[in-house]
Order: C-alpha cells, then structure tokens, then sequence
C-alpha cells in the first residue's frame, strides 16, 4: 500500500512541491518559473538585487539625452537677427526635425521646448527681414539727376 503523505486539514492549502530538477519551482499562481531568469540583454534593468530576504532597489530613471538639432535650432534662428534671416531658415528646418526626432524616441530625448522656441524665433527674425527689406526697397525712389 502506498502512503498518502502527511494528513491535510480540511480547508488549508495544500504543501508546496519538491523542487524540480533543473532550477525551476513553482509560484503561488500555479506556473513554474526558472530559478536563475536568462541575462538582459542591455544589463539589469533595476538595479542590482538585494541580499537575500531583501527586494531589489527601485530603477533609477536616467536623464534623456538632449536633442542637438533643438539647440542648432534655437543658436541658427538667433544668429539669422545679425546674418539677415538665412540661418534662421535653418533654424526653422532643425527645429521640426528636431521636434519629429522628440517625439519618435519615446521619451529617450529632452528639448521639444528648446525646438519649438527655435521655430518660433527663426519664423519671428525671417518675418522681421522681410519687413525691414520689403520697407527699404518701397522707401527708395529713383530720382534722375537732372538739371
């Protein structure tokens, strides 16, 4: 006759399992789960684990890296003031690159500020150019020397 193993009360959970070969044991949810999880690929994640009985400390969540065409934006669209608006042309152009590089990264990239606020001043210097160059050519009449 084979023994039924220690008797269980009624309404209690039963006895963990014995540990399976090979590094696997099983979870309060009823899945097995590997002892020793495969490396991550880009290093841990969190941090490295606690001592035993102790958890892990929380992930620290590193700084975004900042965008160089928000910069390049911003320093061309001031320049275009001394340079007669052809920088902040460029300006404009690195500052929605810029913007559309922000958005793509998925919060791995910091300065949509920074691009907008190029956008905004490269199109405020070249608008100011053209009103400046549009009043000088209107201002200047052509007078023959005569007499």
């Amino acid at each position: 006759m084979s023994d039924p193993g220690p008797p269980v009360e009624p309404g209690a959970a039963p006895p963990p399992p014995p540990p399976q070969p090979g590094g696997w044991y099983q979870a309060s949810n009823g899945q097995w789960y590997p002892t020793h999880a495969p490396p991550h690929p880009h290093g841990l994640p969190y941090g490295r684990p606690g001592p035993y009985g102790y958890p892990a400390p929380y992930a620290q969540a590193g700084t975004p890296r900042h965008n160089g065409l928000a910069t390049a934006s911003l320093v061309c669209s001031c320049l275009g003031i001394f340079l007669l608006a052809i920088p902040s042309v460029l300006g404009v152009v690195f500052g929605f690159v810029a913007r559309s590089q922000i958005r793509q990264s998925g919060g791995q990239q910091s300065g949509y500020g920074l691009a907008l606020a190029g956008i905004i001043v490269g199109f405020t210097v070249i608008g100011i150019v053209a009103v400046v160059v549009i009043a000088a050519l209107a201002g200047s009449t052509v007078t023959p020397n005569c007499c």
